[in-house]
């Protein structure tokens, strides 16, 4: 088939762009006549289905905003078929859905229409909005989809749009216009595009957007190609987030400045955090674990209620910004120097120095630049001094109580040596019965302590807590008898009062019984040493890393092994066991490692593994580097001891 994919939407848009009395024309994306769009076999090699017009109008009028969006498919396999016959539009309260068409082109060209009848509401979806739901009747594999629908809502001061992470898009276009009393400012991410701007009109277009690969240790949704709009000025709005300098602005108000009564409150109940002199962390600690225990974290934010600190601290319940409202309140009145850092989930988004925007201002952390050290606010579990791992690497901009240019940080995560995975194991093998006995001192530090904190905290039972701590032995090894697990000073978990920064240690022994360490062969010992380390991540794939390097936390493992020699044999050397893999970044540090060591002391086999990743964002360049050290441990894990009988 010939290569003459339509490119439609834009043209028609553009024919009419300036005139406003021509408003309903601007957004005439349907085509006249149902016709298949020709491709050729390339044009659809990639997924389940391609996306031929992907087509975005936003339109901020006087007191409504409306957004049509368009789409034609190509659906290549039932899979795609499943995911696309149907579509789901989320309508918050107080907006409306219109000008809803759909229709199916089979292979053959017979166009099946939408029966309005068939559009269906499902309602109380959320607190904050339903549902419209329509199928696309007559849709088939090798047939093509074209719907089009327009989203009224309340004037909403920004958005985002974002196009598909899982099909190729050969053509996509996004205009975003505004009423002429105000102005606007967008953005596109993660794609080139042509674009034209305006005060009230910019556009945006895209071509042969690549799907974004499913690759380990990446956030793609982060990475996916978007375009993100907002007023910035208006007789009628307020655009708090038109600018770095109004967050500045508005946050410092917020974070700093509290009424007497909110002061007076907080004194009556600080006499007990007085810390030693000249060092506040103990304070700091001590009015952590008191506030996450007398105030609670609720995820609202349409209660005004929820974010004012009058209303809070009656109450005792608060959103993210009123937890962090609470937070500064005290420590101001405890002379403590901090900062709020405002960012987003970096699975979510990445905070752009250039382009301010209330999508990557949506996290709350405080940051002690006395002592180096975080505290996340809004959960009841996470300890003084530690960055969540969905923050952690991440750009942030920093409030502080002073100075008007806005500045930005890096959310950093603790040194690799701070979050740490340890395992001792002693090993026994019983010849006779074809088993082993492995005897496991388990612990973590930093990061891994709080998941360990945050299941305990939330178990609602004994026994959940019992399932929680054989989940962290049974995903290790899942073909093996867990004879025994238990916590080392159990009521530790799950109390961040027992919690001192990334010194807060969590740790549990096992006793594990596997019926496939070893294997006899002849008169060989086979023993697959490898598998004490669990499941390993392999990053083998021959195909172009298309997204940088990002992990949760630096993080560091160390795993020390002894098994004895049977009676009777002796070590005669292994396979794939000795294996010593590292890389330096362009500054010369050394950024991520493995390192395994055998060798027999006092006829114990002693192995020592040690392994480490030292930064949470990684330049693509460096990924061959960063899978040579990752396929390390997948390649320890099939490492075999081989002992031979005297």
């Amino acid at each position: 088939m010939k290569n003459t994919i339509l490119l439609i939407g834009c043209f028609l848009l553009s024919l009419s762009a300036s005139a406003a009395n021509k408003e309903a024309e601007d957004t005439s994306f349907w085509r006249n006549k149902a016709e298949l769009i020709e491709f050729s076999e390339a044009d659809v090699s990639y997924g389940d289905a391609t996306i031929f017009e992907d087509n975005r109008f936003i339109n901020y009028k006087m007191r409504t905003r409306e957004i049509t969006r368009h789409k034609i498919l190509y659906i290549k396999t039932q899979e795609g078929l499943d995911d696309n016959n149907k579509v789901i539009v989320y309508v918050p309260n107080e907006g409306t859905i219109t000008n809803i068409k759909a229709r199916s082109i089979s292979q053959t060209g017979e166009v099946i229409e939408l029966n309005s009848k068939n559009i269906k509401e499902i309602e109380d979806y959320s607190e904050n909005g339903n549902l419209k739901v329509f199928a696309i009747e007559g849709a088939e594999v090798g047939g093509q989809i074209e719907y089009t629908y327009t989203l009224r809502t309340p004037l909403y001061d920004s958005g985002k749009e974002m196009l598909s992470m899982d099909y190729k898009t050969q053509h996509a276009c996004i205009i975003i216009r505004c009423f002429n009393m105000f102005k606007i400012d967008s953005k596109a991410f993660n794609w080139d595009n042509s674009r034209t701007y305006g005060l009230t009109e910019n556009k945006y277009i895209f071509n042969k957007i690549q799907p974004i690969s499913d690759e380990k240790y990446a956030t793609p949704y982060a990475n996916r190609v978007a375009v993100q709009h907002k007023l910035v000025g208006s007789s009628y709005h307020k655009t708090t987030y038109s600018s770095y300098r109004n967050v500045l602005n508005k946050m410092r108000g917020d974070f700093f400045t509290f009424l007497p009564k909110e002061e007076r409150k907080a004194n009556s109940v600080l006499k007990s955090f007085t810390g030693e002199s000249g060092d506040k962390s103990e304070t700091i600690r001590k009015l952590t674990v008191y506030l996450k225990a007398n105030f609670f974290y609720e995820e609202k934010y349409n209660n005004p209620d929820y974010d004012d600190v009058t209303a809070i601290m009656k109450a005792k319940v608060a959103n993210d910004v009123g937890m962090t409202k609470l937070y500064c309140l005290f420590l101001k009145q405890l002379g403590i120097k901090y900062e709020v850092l405002m960012s987003c989930n970096k699975y979510d988004g990445r905070l752009d120095p250039d382009y301010c925007s209330r999508h990557t201002l949506d996290e709350f952390i405080l940051h002690f630049p006395d002592y180096s050290t975080y505290l996340y606010p809004a959960s009841q579990v996470t300890q003084y001094g530690l960055a969540p791992s969905w923050l952690a690497g991440n750009q942030a901009l920093v409030i502080t109580q002073s100075g008007y240019s806005p500045r930005f940080q890096e959310i950093e995560s603790a040194k690799y040596d701070e979050n740490v995975t340890g395992l001792t194991i002693q090993v026994d093998l019983d010849l006779d019965n074809n088993s082993s006995e492995f005897n496991i001192d388990a612990y973590s530090l930093g990061a891994l302590s709080f998941n360990h904190n945050y299941d305990m905290y939330y178990a609602d039972s004994e026994k959940e807590k019992q399932q929680e701590l054989e989940g962290y032995v049974s995903w290790r090894y899942p073909d093996a008898e867990i004879v025994n697990v238990e916590m080392v000073d159990p009521a530790a978990w799950g109390d961040i009062g027992a919690c001192k920064d990334y010194a807060c240690r969590r740790e549990f022994k096992a006793t594990v019984k596997s019926a496939s360490f070893f294997d006899k062969v002849g008169n060989k010992l086979l023993i697959n040493v490898g598998t004490l380390l669990g499941p390993q991540t392999e990053m083998y794939s021959e195909l172009e890393r298309v997204q940088p390097i990002t992990t949760a936390y630096n993080k560091s493992y160390a795993f020390r092994i002894d098994i004895p020699i049977p009676d009777g044999y002796k070590y005669t050397g292994e396979q794939n066991g000795i294996i010593d893999n590292s890389f330096k970044n362009a500054s010369g540090v050394d950024a991520a490692g493995f390192k395994s060591t055998i060798e027999v002391v006092d006829n114990v086999i002693h192995i020592e593994i040690d392994e480490f990743y030292a930064f949470v964002n990684v330049e693509k360049e460096y990924y061959e580097d960063y899978r040579r050290v990752i396929n390390s441990a997948a390649d320890f894990n099939k490492a075999i001891l081989l002992l031979e009988k005297k």
